[in-house]
């Protein structure tokens, strides 16, 4: 007896509740990791339930969910040929009927991201680990910022802020754009042969072009800024030499061809990785 639902996950907690599950319902462990064994290779499972001529019901959930999960259910004549402990499977036969139903689940939500997720082949390029990634590569969104000059970067230096124009100008951002969420800014221009990697250190600023100058902005040109707050990543990118401005251009033409020259563009670690991979890139 299976319900159709995901592939398998962490189930250490599971696993480990089937040894008392079994004891107190009178079950063989043997069944229970038996149903296990299904579960785990038949595609795209989410439970696996055995039926037993036993007098109780067991329900193990993986998470905190009915599915997926792991159990048995109790099934026997009776004296007068009914079948003991049919109401009980039917009880669970709604339940999961319900839950199935409900877009609103831990459950949906799972299978959504991982229809999305395996919905394309991966990436050819080979993604090295650093620390200062806190999502995977591919969901980890980074900032193209282009600086102008030395005085530019130096203002960013020292207020540990990034800029971009808020207002009707070209290259100006929107409050829901994906520069705004980003998480790395890769700064990238004239005044730096190799690229600058900062991480965005908390939520946007909006300042006014008066602001700006009170804070030391060489000649602001636009009468609103959006700010993200940076901080710098000391951390040495092994295998990274191809960082370089340039190569960083040639990304940000690829990643956003109608992009005028100067405007923040965002992409993701994964994109800019595998980019930079290519010979032409660098």
């Amino acid at each position: 007896m299976e319900a159709a639902g995901e592939p398998d996950a962490d189930d250490t907690g599971e696993r480990e509740a089937e040894g008392d599950a079994a004891g107190a319902a009178g079950l063989v462990p043997e069944d229970l990791l038996k149903m296990h064994a299904y579960r785990d290779a038949i595609r795209r499972s989410s439970g696996a339930y055995v039926i037993y001529p036993g007098d109780e019901n067991q329900v193990l959930y993986r998470y905190h969910e009915i599915l997926p999960g792991l159990g048995a259910f109790a099934l026997r004549p009776g004296r007068d040929g009914e079948a003991l402990g049919i109401h009980g499977i039917r009880q669970f036969l709604s339940a999961v009927l319900d839950h199935v139903a409900d877009q609103a689940s831990q459950h949906e939500r799972q299978r959504y991201w991982e229809r999305e997720i395996f919905a394309e082949p991966p990436a050819g390029a080979r993604v090295k680990a650093v620390s200062f990634l806190t999502r995977p590569p591919a969901d980890t969104r980074v900032l193209l910022g282009f600086v102008r000059d030395d005085e530019h970067f130096r203002w960013i230096r020292e207020t540990g802020l990034y800029n971009m124009r808020a207002d009707q100008r070209t290259g100006s951002v929107g409050l829901g754009s994906e520069q705004l969420a980003a998480e790395i800014v890769v700064l990238y221009g004239p005044p730096l042969a190799h690229a600058s990697l900062w991480r965005v250190i908390g939520d946007p600023r909006l300042l006014t072009a008066r602001r700006m100058r009170e804070l030391g902005y060489p000649n602001p040109r636009s009468t609103a800024y959006y700010c993200l707050p940076v901080s710098p990543i000391a951390e040495k990118l092994e295998g990274l030499g191809s960082l370089t401005s340039t190569a960083v251009e040639n990304v940000k033409r690829t990643v956003a061809p109608e992009s005028k020259e100067g405007a923040p563009v965002a992409t993701t670690w994964a994109r800019l990785i595998e980019l930079l991979a290519v010979e032409d890139f660098r």
